[in-house]
């Protein structure tokens, strides 16, 4: 759940199924969140976090030294407005929509 105060809050397991499901603030910013998305890999899950400024990209659960944890790598130092963001079928890829596109600006990334 991605909020306005630039928190990332996740829940981990079935929460339909599961009431004791324990809430972990993932990400905390300044900048509101304007869009999460998921891709999954097998036995590894990345989650995308995008905000008006940047872009995040956090491996969940990942097991070191017996020990999960999560690895956070920055993206892009641009981000993307509310609702200009998806995950592609069947690929999962984030793709982000920039006014710079639409302008006919070319930008490299």
């Amino acid at each position: 759940m991605g909020l306005a105060n630039g928190a990332v809050i996740l829940y981990r397991g079935d929460i339909a199924r599961d009431r004791f499901a324990k809430p972990k603030t993932l990400h905390k910013g300044t900048d509101p969140i304007t869009g999460l998305g998921f891709r999954d890999q097998g036995r590894s899950t990345h989650l995308f976090v995008a905000t008006s400024n940047y872009l995040d990209c956090y491996l969940t659960a990942t097991t070191i030294a017996n020990a999960k944890v999560d690895i956070k790598e920055r993206i892009d130092e641009q981000g993307c407005d509310l609702a200009c963001c998806c995950v592609s079928e069947p690929d999962q890829d984030f793709i982000l929509a920039k006014p710079e596109v639409a302008t006919g600006k070319k930008e490299v990334f």
